[in-house]
């Protein structure tokens, strides 16, 4: 991520879950929409079915709500996203609006299995 200021790609976060970064070089300090690393995270294997593997949930800050939280699935590899949803145009992977993050895994597990 690059300093909107000066440019600088040294960047960073004071916690993986926050949503301010500061620039090393210039002192500028910026709200960015999404915190660096997932809020949550859930493995599961399913062992029937077309879709038969590692499903991986990541729980994210809702994108319309940084009070809720929404859920992305993940198949087999780290690297490859799966079911876009057109929830949030912003963010085509994120998935639904919870209180907290264990409801966003659990919804995810139904959708898993609905699979």
């Amino acid at each position: 991520m690059k300093c909107p200021s000066c440019g600088s790609s040294e960047t960073y976060r004071k916690a993986k879950h926050s949503l301010i970064v500061n620039c090393d070089r210039c002192r500028h300090i910026w709200e960015v929409n999404q915190v660096a690393f997932p809020i949550a995270q859930f493995r599961l294997y399913k062992s029937k079915g077309a879709m038969r593997g590692n499903h991986y949930i990541d729980v994210w800050l809702c994108p319309s709500d940084k009070s809720k939280f929404s859920f992305s699935l993940r198949y087999q590899s780290s690297f490859n996203c799966i079911f876009p949803n057109p929830d949030y145009p912003e963010d085509p992977y994120l998935k639904g609006m919870f209180d907290n993050p264990q409801l966003a895994i659990e919804a995810g597990i139904k959708q898993v299995y609905q699979e």
